[in-house]
């Protein structure tokens, strides 16, 4: 029992200081349309999304977008793939 509490707390402590539920729900009202994300990290005070978007111009507006609420919100990682797709890593302090 006591090992159980000490996970639960554990988990508990790495979501501390962002709303998992919110930051999913501002993500999908401001999702561009030209952008998918494959891999969504949330983790104490900080967000980091993986996807790809068609062009560059995609990536400033998915900056624009996040930075509403999001804060420090920076582009990386931005890769071209053979099939002309950008693969790009979102980094972000949670509000």
């Amino acid at each position: 029992m006591k090992s159980h509490i000490k996970e639960i707390g554990e988990k508990n402590d790495a979501l501390t200081g962002v709303s998992t539920l919110q930051v999913l729900l501002e993500l999908s009202k401001r999702m561009e349309s030209h952008a998918v994300y494959n891999d969504i990290q949330i983790e104490k005070g900080l967000v980091k999304l993986k996807g790809e978007a068609s062009s560059t111009d995609d990536l400033t507006k998915i900056k624009m977008k996040l930075s509403e609420f999001l804060s420090e919100v920076s582009v990386s990682d931005i890769k071209p793939t053979a099939q002309g797709k950008i693969l790009f890593t979102v980094v972000a302090k949670g509000t």
